[in-house]
């Protein structure tokens, strides 16, 4: 397996070795991945030849220079060469083929970033291997949203287990592993509680021995309506079992799982630096513009550019057929865990995703024309 590394240059007697142009992969990887990290095998098409030709006539370059005289003045003109027509170099049973490469992903992978296989490439004849340059870019979750090194979820609760205490499972980020998730001392669970389960988000970037955290935010399903008759109002107490009441919980039959894109329509949410510009409306104008950061262009006629993680969309997902309750396999590790009370959820101190530059909620700056006000 080679290395990834930054861009290097092959060098020899300290001259720059000429290569074929690198060739950039989309690596596409899911969450878990990034919490796990570990090689992927993934083919690439290069280019191969037996043999290279270099026209004697314009040495390669492909191009001739010409001094043309008008009088007392003379003039320099460029044209394709004459006897290769351009072409400068030719190669002999040039042709395609499949390269399997074994791709690391270092643990706590951000969206955008770069991973370098040398001499992975295009392999020409006269010229050093080429290299292939793979962009990260990590699929959606069904379940997690990815906030630096940390996850976060909603999870919607019942009125019995929100006043009596909750129990349930999640798949944990780690396949195969499950959270038993259990409210501490059966308290009472409020609307938009936000609870942290810690050490179960993802790895730090560059440093792996470090572990985001997990936060669960509750969402308190009340009885559908017309669900309770007069008599049931008068002993509710009796009657709030889920067994015979009916709730709506549509969370439990679908996550969010559409992709920001150009012209979808979204609010702003958790900005700390201008609350009030939380609930703030508008379409995205232009997608990824810098790594997981759009350009908003909100109802005042602003542009701003805003993290992935500030906005939400501000029309519902269509429904989903409803799925069965999940739950672990015989073989399927679960533990069990509790969550600590977050005083002040608007105000969380998220664990920080590594060490490269700093990240903010809004950039000023230029993004394919797109003129973004710092937030």
């Amino acid at each position: 397996m080679k290395d990834f590394k930054n861009d290097k240059k092959n060098r020899r007697g300290g001259r720059s070795e000429q290569k074929p142009d690198a060739i950039t992969h989309q690596l596409r990887i899911d969450l878990e991945d990034v919490c796990e990290g570990g090689s992927k095998t993934v083919e690439v098409t290069i280019k191969v030849a037996e043999e290279r030709n270099v026209c004697p006539k314009c040495n390669g370059k492909g191009s001739e220079t010409k001094i043309v005289r008008h009088g007392p003045v003379m003039m320099q003109t460029q044209s394709h060469c004459s006897r290769c027509k351009g072409q400068g170099i030719s190669y002999v049973g040039e042709r395609r083929e499949v390269n399997e490469i074994d791709v690391y992903i270092p643990p706590g992978t951000k969206q955008g970033d770069k991973l370098s296989a040398t001499e992975e490439g295009h392999n020409l004849p006269g010229m050093a291997r080429g290299d292939v340059i793979f962009v990260v870019n990590i699929k959606p979750h069904s379940i997690y949203k990815r906030i630096q090194a940390d996850l976060a979820m909603t999870k919607e609760l019942d009125l019995i287990s929100a006043l009596q205490g909750y129990d349930f499972m999640i798949p944990s980020i780690k396949r195969g592993e499950w959270l038993q998730v259990k409210s501490e001392n059966n308290g009472i669970a409020q609307p938009g509680d936000v609870i942290c389960v810690q050490g179960h988000g993802l790895p730090q970037k560059g440093n792996r021995g470090v572990r985001g955290n997990l936060y669960i935010r509750f969402n308190i399903i009340l009885p559908a309506p017309n669900s309770l008759n007069s008599t049931q109002i008068e002993s509710l107490k009796k009657v709030l079992s889920p067994s015979r009441i009916k709730y709506n919980m549509p969370g439990e039959e679908m996550n969010e799982t559409r992709e920001f894109t150009e012209g979808s329509k979204v609010r702003l949410t958790g900005l700390q630096n201008q609350p009030d510009l939380n609930g703030l409306g508008g379409r995205i104008v232009k997608e990824n513009f810098r790594p997981e950061t759009h350009a908003v262009l909100l109802e005042n006629g602003k542009t701003v550019a805003v993290r992935e993680e500030m906005l939400e969309f501000a029309t519902k997902q269509k429904s989903r057929k409803k799925r069965k309750a999940q739950k672990p396999k015989k073989d399927e590790y679960c533990e069990t865990v509790t969550g600590v009370k977050v005083d002040d959820p608007d105000n969380i101190q998220y664990t920080e995703n590594g060490h490269d530059e700093d990240e903010h909620e809004g950039h000023r700056g230029h993004g394919g024309g797109v003129d973004c006000q710092q937030m």
